[in-house]
């Protein structure tokens, strides 16, 4: 067969006729010489038709004038293969997609001969994106609705505990006032038992404030709009820390404030953010006698990282998702007092500023509080 080009030819025609790929065989003025099966499934007309055509007529109209350019670029002595997309006309008047790759074939003095048209029927491959593109548009849709129907059942539950909260102050204010009005008006008639009951109520009543004072706080911070501007958070370390030794001074405290970039947010929030952090770990490290306390900040994968560190009471790490939930404590008030409210504020906060936040501790060991902040 090596030398035999009958036996070549044979072959050849073998594979146009076979061949799962449209193929046509196209003169240089765009005649269609010769047409395989597959072309002819394809755009649903006999080879017998089909020599009677030109490949304008197998094209919609807006293909025409891109496909006589294909034709006269190769003519005009470019390399091929040419590629391109183009919408048939299938003879029932429906629509094909196809990929078609032109090259030129040329006869022995290098004289133009025919094109051989390469033709991959795309129909299904584009319904199917048309579907993806629809389903995607649907899905969507379906997202934002559900968004905004969140966003709508969470503003209607902040509004809810806001108001709860708001409605308690004033039955909370009447007890504890009616109470110290009955200590004061009873003095030295009330009996030990009775002295312990009312400072119970107080004490009750005093928590019941702070834990609606915090459900306030929570929803002032959803509804406060940001007004960003460039703080200084080692500023803020700083100060907090020296009010907190003014408050204690009975405590020797280690601290370790290092100069950090400045961070861009709401100054009174970010303010709130480094209170409660800060404070938090002069509150657990109290029973340390050599407490130390630092603040800094870090590069790391995600950016620039701030972090307060505490070498206090720590915590078991596998509770430390608890820590940002509203009201989760991981000890209890007789060890360290506290609402459980500081740290959900801090979460809330930073999330707002487009960060996250996180702990690392070993219990006795310390805590580490890390945070970031959108650049």
């Amino acid at each position: 067969m090596k030398n035999d080009p009958k036996a070549w030819q044979a072959g050849l025609e073998l594979v146009f006729r076979h061949a799962a790929t449209g193929v046509a065989f196209v003169a240089p003025d765009g005649r269609i010489l010769r047409a395989n099966g597959a072309l002819c499934d394809m755009i649903g007309y006999s080879e017998t038709e089909l020599l009677d055509m030109t490949v304008a007529r197998m094209l919609h109209d807006d293909e025409v004038q891109a496909d006589e350019a294909s034709r006269a670029t190769l003519l005009a002595g470019a390399q091929g293969p040419e590629r391109r997309e183009v919408r048939m006309r299938h003879k029932r008047g429906r629509s094909v997609w196809a990929q078609v790759t032109r090259v030129l074939a040329r006869g022995p003095q290098g004289e133009p001969a025919f094109f051989v048209d390469e033709v991959q029927d795309l129909t299904e491959r584009r319904r199917a994106e048309k579907e993806i593109v629809l389903l995607n548009n649907l899905l969507e849709q379906r997202i934002r609705r559900r968004t905004r129907e969140l966003e709508e059942s969470n503003e209607d539950l902040r509004e809810f505990a806001y108001s709860i909260a708001h409605d308690l102050r004033g039955p909370l204010g009447s007890i504890d006032g009616f109470s110290a009005r009955l200590q004061e008006l009873l003095g030295d008639r009330l009996g030990e038992r009775e002295s312990h009951y009312l400072r119970r109520v107080r004490a009750g009543v005093q928590t019941m404030a702070e834990l609606t004072d915090g459900l306030l706080a929570l929803a002032d911070i959803s509804r406060a709009e940001l007004a960003r501007s460039s703080v200084d958070l080692s500023a803020l370390a700083s100060g907090i820390l020296e009010r907190l030794r003014e408050q204690h001074p009975e405590r020797a405290v280690r601290v370790d404030v290092s100069p950090t970039p400045p961070a861009v947010g709401d100054p009174r929030l970010l303010g709130n953010v480094m209170e409660n952090l800060v404070g938090n770990a002069w509150k657990f490290s109290a029973r340390n006698p050599s407490a130390c306390i630092s603040f800094g900040s870090e590069v790391g994968d995600d950016g620039l990282r701030y972090f307060v560190r505490d070498n206090g009471a720590g915590f078991d790490a596998e509770h430390a998702g608890k820590l940002f939930t509203p009201f989760q404590r991981l000890h209890s008030v007789g060890e360290f007092a506290g609402n459980g409210i500081g740290l959900a504020l801090v979460r809330k906060i930073v999330g707002r500023h487009g960060g996250q936040v996180w702990a690392q501790s070993r219990p006795g060991e310390g805590a580490t509080f890390w945070f970031t902040l959108a650049s």
